[in-house]
């Protein structure tokens, strides 16, 4: 066998990257993955599902409120996912893009400097939608996207919603425990994502995929 020829028989018989004691091939199985790196609620950071959940979801269009059950969320993410690669895409190229969303958020979720950032952005959003008539306007449409019922509310609504975020939490700079709590957070996610989802992954998965329909194609 020539070299040319034997590097061929290499790159289909052999899976690139290293073996996962999860995968083989099978339809589902990257999805299921990301779905047990989200469905967690642990002690020190309970809102782990729904966070890492809302941001997937976005991605997928799948509502996440405060008050939706973990169990049924999962399930709805789940469907979503699946219904996306019924209908043609990729499940690694689905999974790997949803995964650098994640690390995306987790990257600025342990970054505080650029926290306190994004916070004076926010903060001056919001200032503006309840100075301007303009910028409530945009900001209504924006809002809309997401739930409709924001095109009936009224300036007096729009702006009491924008004062309530400007005043909320939510819009305060991070103290010291929490560019601790979030690095702990950040890191604690990056450690559950390289057992379940390491960068490998994606290829490997592809490799034994492409050889499963090949022997079903031969009827083996």
């Amino acid at each position: 066998m020539s070299v040319a020829g034997s590097r061929i028989c290499s790159m289909t018989t052999e899976p690139p990257g290293l073996p996962h004691p999860l995968i083989f091939g099978e339809p589902g199985e990257l999805i299921e993955l990301l779905v047990q790196l989200i469905d967690r609620e642990p002690v020190e950071y309970p809102a782990w599902w729904f966070d890492y959940g809302a941001i997937v979801g976005i991605q997928v269009d799948v509502g996440f409120t405060p008050d939706v059950r973990r169990r049924l969320a999962m399930q709805a993410l789940r469907a979503s996912l699946e219904r996306i690669v019924d209908a043609g895409l990729d499940e690694a190229f689905l999974v790997r893009s949803l995964m650098a969303d994640l690390e995306d958020f987790v990257n600025r979720l342990g970054n505080t400097a650029g926290y306190d950032t994004h916070i004076d952005q926010l903060r001056s959003s919001l200032l503006e939608v309840i100075e301007d008539a303009d910028a409530r306007a945009r900001w209504r449409q924006a809002m809309a996207i997401r739930k409709s019922e924001w095109l009936t509310r009224s300036d007096d609504e729009v702006i009491e919603a924008a004062r309530a975020g400007y005043e909320s939490f939510a819009t305060k700079y991070a103290t010291a425990d929490d560019a601790a709590s979030r690095w702990a957070h950040a890191s604690a996610w990056r450690e559950a994502a390289s057992e379940l989802l390491p960068p490998e992954i994606y290829d490997h998965w592809s490799h034994l995929s492409l050889m499963r329909a090949l022997r079903q194609q031969r009827g083996e």
